[in-house]
């Protein structure tokens, strides 16, 4: 009995270093270089401080940005640019991605500010040509 529990004990043990080394790595990727999903439940617009519930999802990478709303409608932006460093997933950082939608400008803020991480997305609507600006809280995040 007492070399059982000493075998499923020491399993354990491996099993969760190995799963806190798989994290660390994955965590502590660099943000502008890493393939990311963030997930949203609400969604703000900051001109009339008004919030609604919508299902969002992002996914961001070097050359990739893509908002997926309450999974039916997406939208996939060309990225012209990014800037900015953030290092490390875990800390605060932020990055600018200088986009276009069907022609049209746009700017997404991605950031993390004391421990919370917002998507705040402004760009001109292609049916109707006026500028849109959304702040979403995010949920959840997981790097690929």
């Amino acid at each position: 009995m007492k070399a059982l529990f000493y075998t499923l004990t020491r399993s354990a043990i491996i099993a969760l270093v190995l799963q806190l080394i798989i994290v660390d790595k994955v965590c502590s990727q660099d943000v502008r270089q890493t393939n990311i999903t963030w997930q949203a439940t609400n969604v703000k617009n900051p001109a009339t401080g008004s919030s609604k519930s919508n299902d969002s999802k992002f996914v961001t990478g070097p050359s990739e940005f893509r908002w997926t709303q309450k999974n039916t409608k997406t939208y996939q932006f060309t990225v012209d640019e990014v800037r900015g460093t953030w290092s490390d997933l875990r800390a605060d950082g932020q990055l600018e991605f200088n986009l276009k939608l069907e022609g049209r400008p746009g700017t997404a803020f991605v950031s993390r500010s004391n421990g919370k991480y917002t998507i705040r997305l402004r760009y001109q609507r292609p049916s109707g040509g006026t500028e849109l600006s959304l702040e979403f809280k995010i949920d959840e995040v997981e790097a690929r």
